[in-house]
This record gives C-alpha cells, structure tokens and sequence, in this order.
C-alpha cells in the first residue's frame, strides 16, 4: 500500500510541470481588427496591452488536463474611419481548458488552451477631431462618443512552458480571439442615442509573457 503511494507520488512529482494547482499571470500585447456601425468604416486596426492572472485546477493526476478561471484587463486604442482616436479599456472574465503535453521537448512543455468568455465590460471613448457618422448619427468635430459594450466570445492558446524551478514556471503564449461586442449604449456630445444598435465584431491576437507558480 505504501509502496503504490510513493510511487504516484514519484509519477506526479517527476510528470513535467505537473501542478495540482497552478496560477498564472501574463502581460500582453494586442494586435488585431474592429468592424461595426461605431467606427464609419469597414475594419479598423486595433493596438495595446493587457494583463491577464488565471488559476488552474488539474483534478486527475497523471492526465495533464486542468480546468480554470481567467481574468483580463485591456487597453486597446483604434481609429475610425475619419482618423479619430477611439481608446477603449475594460476588463473579462473567461472559463478555460489547458491540455498540456505529457512530456518535455528540449525543456519546454506545449500546452493548449480553450476559452469561452463568460462576462465583461468595455468602455470605449472616441475623440472626435474630424466630423464622422456613428451609428447612422452625425457627430460634429469637437465633440466625444463614449460607449459601453459587453463582451462574448471565445480564444484559442498555444504556449510554452520552462520550468526554472520545481514549482516555478516561465510562460510564452500566443492567443487568438474572437468576440461579439454588444453594444449598450451609446452617448455622442452628452446625448444619449435611443436607436438600439447592431452588435460590433473583435478579432484579436495576443502575445503574452508571464510565469506560473504550481502546488
């Protein structure tokens, strides 16, 4: 009996980056496109930055499979179809699955990541410097839009993992994303539009850098 206990032990502790539990935080850059009635053009570039902290729960030893809770803050930055600056922050809340590999290349330990976005917010403000058209709205140079959109969606990751000590990991993460943003409201010069308005479209990669501490 105590024979097979040390040794699942043995299996789990030598499982590379095998953890019970295991939180991680990254630091992201964003690159990706904003299409909708909100911005009078097309597509739209989107840049910037993020922060993302998780936790993960593998449930089963020995099948490196975890469950897990993610939470995102951005701070993106677009134009419209005049040029005008539209920021937008805001954070997201996301439920995940990482499938890790059962084994090493080199040091480094692939892992895949599925998420379903559970709930969030956005607030977006647009500097309007140039007349443009906001939902079938005309907006007056001068002027600013400010607006209020939730989140859903979903991402695909792929990252490596190094382990730099027993419990201690490094992480690098490539992540794709999806979302529809469903638009709120809407506020043009302190004006609040009461057309409702089709939802916008998201689609975003993500480059993160972080680290994992596991248990």
């Amino acid at each position: 009996m105590y024979m097979k206990i040390l040794l699942l032990g043995g299996l789990c502790l030598a499982s590379p980056g095998f953890a019970l539990i295991e939180g991680q935080v990254f630091m992201g850059w964003d690159q990706g496109s904003f299409s909708g009635s909100l911005i009078h053009a097309d597509t739209s570039a989107v840049q910037g930055r993020g922060l993302s902290a998780s936790i993960f729960v593998d449930p089963i030893p020995l099948i490196p499979l975890a469950l897990g809770l993610v939470g995102n803050l951005v701070n993106d930055e677009l134009r419209d179809g005049e040029n005008n600056k539209i920021s937008s922050t805001g954070h997201s809340y996301s439920a995940e699955l990482m499938l890790s590999s059962p084994v090493s290349f080199s040091g480094l330990l692939p892992y895949l990541k599925a998420g379903r976005l559970l709930a969030g917010r956005y607030a977006m403000t647009h500097e309007i410097k140039n007349a443009t058209t906001i939902a079938g709205t005309r907006a007056e140079a001068g002027s600013e839009a400010a607006y209020s959109l939730s989140p859903e969606g979903y991402s695909l990751s792929l990252g490596l993992k190094y382990k730099l000590l027993p419990t201690i990991n490094l992480l690098a993460e490539a992540r794709i994303k999806k979302e529809v943003l469903n638009v709120d409201s809407v506020v043009i010069a302190g004006k609040a539009l009461a057309a409702s308005v089709p939802a916008e479209e998201q689609k975003m990669l993500t480059l993160l850098v972080g680290a994992s501490l596991g248990i």
